[in-house]
């Protein structure tokens, strides 16, 4: 059978050409208007598939061209495009295939169309060598109708099996032969390609396909099979549909009520309006996502596809298609198999539009991401971070599933992408229930996760944003819900949040200040204040911790707790670490220059945990002490406890690249990260500074005095020096100095100040004046 495929060259002539191929036709390519006529008056095809995508106008006009030259009465038209044709490309047509293409369907429907072209060929004659029978009348679903009460084992009927046989794409990749000559298959039988037009006054609805209707099963990988008796009222399953529920790979035949009974409460309705609309002819293939009950009591999402074949009278009495699972699709994320974004805000939206029907519960978003998930795949590699995230998704899996089935019927994950997770939670009962969910889901979470023997810790905060606020877009509602989860950010780790509209205006000054904060860094308004280190025994200054100040236009200095979460959030701490950096070694080498200290001033850096685990920070730290000519030992470097602890595995390169550069280590807030001490043996660290939360209460509280002196003593016992922060009283000066404290730190001695008053201080020194005196 010779077929003519107008489509411009590219993969997806190939693809239709080698579909076509496979079904032992012949096929001439066009990619012009011109050639496709010229093709014509050679030899008339039977077949023509016509691309509709980048011209339909000119394509819809090229097929009534063709329909109009000699023969073109028997030609069988296929258009090819994305979404549904309008009704004026409709009446030209024959059959429609939906763009991106699945193999199994196109080579389904393609077969069909070689059947009608058989059929038109024959003309007449065929209808009078045929015994006119209910078969024959009824068109190709009679046919398959009577060949099914043929076959007594009452499963998919022979001619349904030698039909889709001869049409699916064998695993060896063997093209099988065409049905018309499968031994089993019934003689010339009608079947309309087309529906019947219906009379409205209005053009009849289409149905949209969602995103994830346009993403693709991997070729080869046909789906499994239905075939549905609309008179007998009974569905068969193929076993590959068994299968893709969990179940045994055997055939099953169900009622309609007990299919429907398998299918999502949520998506029973949306399935019934998809069929509906098919065998009311107002689509021109069914077609439907919904999710089906598995093996194990979950649901998991299918996409159905069919089509109705009619007795003579138009009228729908059976439909077979094919069942796919949107598992092996680009709906789902590949590394957690969640739902994606797009997927998500797709049913988001659906649930926005049916929350518009006044009676409809309500629904709520809940927003999350990891904490501080970036330095997993900083210091452990990305496929550590994929197979963390894998996991966390297993956990949110587990969490969804054990609630009650009533409300597990309606809630929906997804993985937005990076480490953001969203639920989308319908049908709420009651205002406490998307709350009840957020705290399973942080209590899911709070057991460490071991991947690839590194033992895991995960906390999140949780925005929660509820439909009785209106809404316009998915996007709106999801923004709502990050804008909750900032909130509950900035309350503390592992807490939750409703949003409410005055977390607008927050969400509107953490824009601003973002917005502000990069323009601070190109217009240098930060500024680095010093406080000083006291040696305790003497009285005088040792050196300085350097604290970063941002001088805001508007004259208000803001402080680092309100700006460095933020910038570690848009990545440009790293941007403020080198400045700092590299003014601490301008302003050492002034200090140096004009008072000649020994032993050295200090001055201790914080590092924040982004730029530590960079190899690349070691050169700036070398290149900044080159370029304003400071010696190392006059350079300290601050990092918590948890940093290094999280860092663990370079931690032990980076120290010897300090200690090579001759620059001393400090644990900063020591006592308030993870507890553990055997870091403080495995790596050379030179200084524990006490979190000042402890030595602001030791004088006051028997158990701050108690955790001093117990870290002082450790200090010693490891030769490691200590500086106490937060002294602001006499008397916890005195118990420092009781205790054998070296160094203290706080507002008893002096607030942060700029490098102009700190260099008075140590004018003052020079001329004998100690910032403690008797």
């Amino acid at each position: 059978m010779r077929t003519l495929l107008v489509c411009d060259q590219g993969p997806l002539a190939q693809e239709l050409g080698a579909a076509l191929q496979r079904l032992g036709l012949e096929v001439e390519h066009c990619e012009r208007a011109d050639e496709a006529v010229s093709a014509w008056e050679t030899t008339p095809p039977a077949l023509a598939l016509v691309v509709l995508d980048d011209s339909p106008r000119a394509r819809s006009e090229l097929l009534r061209a063709l329909q109009g030259l000699p023969g073109g009465e028997e030609l069988v038209t296929i258009g090819v495009g994305r979404g549904l044709p309008d009704d004026g490309v409709a009446a030209t047509l024959d059959d429609w295939l939906v763009l991106p293409l699945r193999r199994g369907e196109t080579e389904l429907r393609l077969g069909l169309a070689t059947r009608l072209a058989d059929r038109r060929r024959a003309g007449p004659a065929t209808q009078e060598t045929t015994p006119p029978s209910p078969a024959v009348r009824s068109g190709e679903a009679d046919a398959l109708s009577t060949a099914r009460e043929a076959d007594k084992a009452g499963g998919i009927s022979r001619t349904l099996r030698a039909l889709l046989r001869g049409l699916l794409p064998r695993p060896d990749g063997v093209a099988a032969p065409r049905p018309a000559e499968a031994a089993e298959a019934p003689g010339p039988v009608a079947i309309p390609m087309t529906p019947s037009p219906v009379a409205t006054d209005t053009p009849p609805p289409l149905r949209v396909a969602g995103p994830s209707s346009a993403e693709t099963a991997p070729a080869g990988a046909p789906d499994g099979l239905w075939d549905w008796d609309l008179l007998g009222h009974l569905v068969t399953f193929s076993p590959q549909v068994q299968a893709l529920r969990g179940f045994a790979a055997e055939e099953v035949v169900t009622s309609e009520e007990e299919f429907f009974e398998l299918v999502h409460p949520h998506d029973r309705e949306s399935l019934r309006q998809a069929v509906a609309a098919h065998l009311d002819q107002r689509t021109l293939h069914f077609e439907s996502e919904h999710r089906l009950r598995l093996q194990d009591g979950s649901y998991g999402w299918m996409l159905a596809r069919g089509i109705a074949f009619r007795d003579a009278f138009g009228k729908a009495v059976r439909m077979v298609g094919s069942q796919g699972s949107l598992n092996r699709r680009t709906g789902l994320d590949p590394i957690t198999g969640m739902y994606n974004r797009a997927y998500f805000l797709v049913r988001l939206a659906r649930a926005l539009e049916a929350s518009r029907v006044p009676g409809c519960p309500p629904f709520a978003v809940l927003f999350f991401n990891l904490d501080r998930f970036k330095n997993v795949n900083y210091t452990l590699g990305h496929r550590v971070g994929d197979q963390l995230l894998a996991a966390v998704a297993g956990r949110l899996r587990d969490c969804l599933r054990v609630q009650d089935i009533e409300i597990a019927s309606f809630v929906l994950g997804a993985h937005l992408g990076a480490d953001e997770f969203a639920i989308l939670h319908e049908r709420i009962a009651d205002t406490s229930d998307p709350i009840n969910l957020a705290k399973r889901i942080q209590e899911s979470l709070r057991q460490p996760f071991v991947i690839e023997g590194h033992e895991l810790f995960v906390t999140t905060c949780i925005g929660i944003a509820t439909s009785e606020r209106p809404s316009g877009r998915p996007e709106d509602l999801l923004r709502d819900a990050d804008a909750a989860a900032h909130q509950a950010r900035a309350l503390g780790r592992t807490t939750y949040a409703v949003f409410q509209e005055s977390m607008h205006d927050d969400a509107a000054h953490v824009l601003r200040l973002e917005n502000d904060l990069r323009r601070a860094v190109q217009r240098n308004e930060f500024r680095v204040y010093y406080q000083p280190i006291v040696l305790l025994s003497q009285g005088s200054i040792s050196g300085f911790e350097a604290l970063v100040r941002w001088q805001h236009p508007s004259g208000r200095l803001i402080m680092p707790v309100e700006f460095i979460p933020l910038a570690e959030e848009i990545g440009i701490i790293t941007d403020i670490d080198h400045w700092v950096l590299n003014e601490v070694c301008r302003q050492l080498r002034v200090w140096e220059t004009q008072f000649h200290r020994r032993p050295p001033l200090t001055v201790a850096v914080n590092l924040s945990g982004v730029e530590f685990q960079k190899p690349e920070i070691m050169t700036e730290i070398d290149r900044a002490l080159r370029t304003h000519g400071i010696w190392g030992r006059n350079l300290k470097i601050e990092i918590t406890e948890s940093v290094i602890m999280e860092h663990a595995r370079y931690a032990a390169d980076m120290l010897a690249h300090l200690r090579a550069l001759d620059i001393r280590l400090s644990i900063d807030d020591f006592g308030t990260g993870y507890s553990s001490l055997s870091y403080l043996k495995r790596f050379e660290i030179d200084l524990l500074k006490i979190d000042k939360s402890f030595v602001g209460r030791m004088d006051t509280d028997q158990d701050s005095e108690e955790i001093v002196r117990t870290i002082i003593t450790l200090a010693k016992n490891l030769g490691k020096e200590v500086v106490a922060e937060g002294v602001e009283r006499r008397r916890q000066l005195d118990q420092l100095v009781a205790l054998g404290c070296m160094f203290g730190q706080g507002y008893f001695f002096s607030r942060p100040v700029d490098a102009s008053a700190a260099g008075a201080l140590l004018a003052e020194e020079a001329r004998g004046l100690r910032i403690l005196r008797p």
